[in-house]
């Protein structure tokens, strides 16, 4: 027993698809969900963590000791 089936091109199962997809999540098409204040969190962290991971922590020791280098520096010139 077998059962003929119609060939049927890609592009008209493609478009059966998108037609399921659509129907499914179609009342949800524009709303955006609502801003997770824990996963804003974890982005932002990550950003500067990529942006500023190879800057190394600098104290307010080494600060005064660069002033103090610089100022004695253009004191000699």
């Amino acid at each position: 027993m077998t059962t003929e089936i119609e060939p049927q091109s890609l592009q008209k199962l493609s478009l059966k698809s998108v037609k399921r997809a659509l129907d499914l999540f179609s009342a949800a098409h524009d709303q955006l969900a609502p801003p997770d204040p824990e996963s804003k969190k974890i982005r932002f962290s990550h950003k500067f963590q990529v942006a500023f991971g190879g800057v190394e922590p600098v104290s307010k020791q080494s600060i005064r000791r660069a002033e103090y280098n610089n100022e004695q520096i253009a004191s000699s010139n």
